[in-house]
């Protein structure tokens, strides 16, 4: 079983996400690049320390494999909105800005799901 801290880290993720989400939500094509870089310094930061190195040890076999899936999944996300911010700020034309708005969005909605997916697998289980 995971310990509770773990299941924190996860909760703790997914608020930052939210926030992230949200205030990204309100940009536009007047977006301010090194804002979004800067406030999303902070998200990558705790993904790396708290949600990359935990482990499948602690979990019960029959959950080890779908949360290993779901903590893979989130892992490419996540590398993939970094490559998209970085595209973003690389944008020059309205068009293609907006294009890399709704793909930073896209995959922003696609982490909370899979980090929402992953908290309520170990809920299932801490609740066991």
């Amino acid at each position: 079983m995971l310990s509770m801290s773990h299941s924190q880290a996860y909760q703790e993720f997914l608020t930052l996400l939210k926030k992230f989400n949200d205030d990204f939500s309100s940009f536009n094509d007047e977006i301010d690049i090194k804002a979004v870089q800067k406030q999303f310094q902070p998200i990558k930061i705790f993904f790396q320390q708290q949600i990359v190195g935990l482990a499948t040890q602690q979990l019960d076999e029959a959950i080890a494999t779908r949360w290993q899936s779901l903590q893979t999944e989130l892992y490419r996300e996540f590398r993939l909105l970094d490559t998209d911010i970085l595209f973003l700020a690389s944008s020059r034309q309205a068009k293609t800005k907006m294009q890399r708005l709704k793909s930073v969005s896209d995959r922003l909605e696609r982490i909370i799901g899979y980090c929402s997916a992953i908290i309520a697998l170990l809920g299932l289980e801490i609740g066991d």
